[in-house]
């Protein structure tokens, strides 16, 4: 969507693609190895219960009180889920590891130390919990402590480093930062010293709209707005039915209308205004309305229809009222899908009609010939 509208570029697409692609094969991964952790870790969970209550039905069998049974097999359990819990759980890492490498370009080796040096507080926090362990009595005090200071001193050295490395980093961009302001002209007149800067000027939006800053969230996808996705899917039928694609359309705010308003431009020329609610419905009478329903007093502004802007709460009792119900995106996208057709010879350049016939003579060669 936001390829089709020009707010990025071609590589731009590729890279969030891309990326996609990674998330993707490694949510799949990740399930596939959860998976596998989880049945092995059902059946650890079975054996040991088997061994438990076999073990115990066996040892009161032969005579023993249950005291006994329960310290004997409970103790042997517990072993014995050691043994085997040991391997699986350095298996479930090793294929973790492996199969979640599908979100990744990197050599193993590289993820590795990527992972491992990534926060060097977790290693400080693991060499200080580590050594905490020494107080517990039968534990070997020696190799705790080693570990752990070990796992200290490795990730105290990584934070020094890597704060070195942040502060190198900010330094250059500082620089670069600096650099660039030198290299700004002081004044207009020094920009426009460049011709290319002067060509810059004669650029013009073929197809334009300008919003209120109410009606921004209608259009901002990280807010929740489908309205790019709308002119996405315009352009597409459009094309299908017309046989002409319409260049992307470029959105902006416009701080200097009214907040309610949006405004429709033809190359750089404003061609429509219009005003809707964003939090209302636009209610038309088609004639087969049986009883009125107060709203706001409005006109259509695709057709020029009388209508009413009515409130959410009012939307059920003017559906059974038999009003037609019309969101405020597609107000939008109908007002801009007539103008568009209104003025689509404007939009129509020599260049297009040459990408027309260059596209039917790849396909058709004979009929162009």
């Amino acid at each position: 969507a936001d390829l089709n509208t020009g707010a990025i570029t071609d590589e731009e697409a590729k890279l969030r693609r891309a990326k996609v692609q990674r998330e993707s094969d490694f949510f799949g991964a990740m399930d596939g190895a959860t998976k596998f952790v989880k049945g092995d870790a059902i059946i650890s969970i079975i054996t040991a219960l088997i061994n438990l209550i076999g073990g115990a039905v066996l040892g009161m069998m032969g005579g023993q009180d249950i005291g006994t049974v329960m310290s004997t097999y409970s103790l042997a359990t517990v072993g014995d889920g050691l043994c085997s819990q040991i391997p699986a759980l350095m298996i479930s890492v090793a294929t973790g590891m492996v199969v979640t490498r599908a979100a990744s370009t990197d050599s193993f080796n590289a993820d590795i130390s990527r992972q491992f040096t990534a926060q060097p507080n977790v290693m400080m926090i693991a060499g200080i919990v580590i050594a905490a362990l020494m107080v517990i009595p039968g534990f070997p005090k020696l190799i705790l402590l080693g570990v752990g200071a070990a796992l200290f001193i490795f990730g105290w050295r990584l934070s020094k480093s890597k704060a070195k490395k942040e502060a190198a980093l900010a330094a250059q961009k500082e620089r670069e930062s600096l650099a660039k302001i030198q290299e700004q002209p002081a004044t207009d007149n020094d920009y426009y010293r460049d011709i290319d800067n002067v060509f810059k000027l004669l650029n013009v939006e073929q197809i334009e709209m300008e919003f209120g800053y109410s009606l921004l969230h209608l259009v901002d996808e990280k807010s929740g707005g489908h309205f790019i996705d709308r002119v996405v899917m315009f352009r597409k039928q459009f094309a299908m039915d017309m046989g002409m694609v319409i260049p992307s359309v470029r959105m902006t705010d416009n701080p200097e209308i009214n907040p309610n308003q949006y405004v429709i431009k033809i190359k750089g020329e404003e061609v429509a205004r219009g005003e809707i609610l964003s939090d209302h419905y636009l209610a038309l009478d088609n004639g087969d309305v049986v009883s009125p329903v107060d709203g706001i007093d409005t006109v259509e502004p695709a057709f020029g229809i009388p209508a009413k802007w009515i409130s959410a709460d009012k939307k059920v009792m003017a559906d059974v009222a038999g009003y037609t119900l019309i969101d405020p995106v597609s107000v939008m996208i109908t007002h801009l899908s007539e103008v568009i057709k209104q003025h689509c010879s404007e939009l129509l350049s020599r260049q297009d009609v040459k990408t027309m016939v260059d596209n039917i003579k790849a396909t058709n060669p004979t009929l162009i010939d």
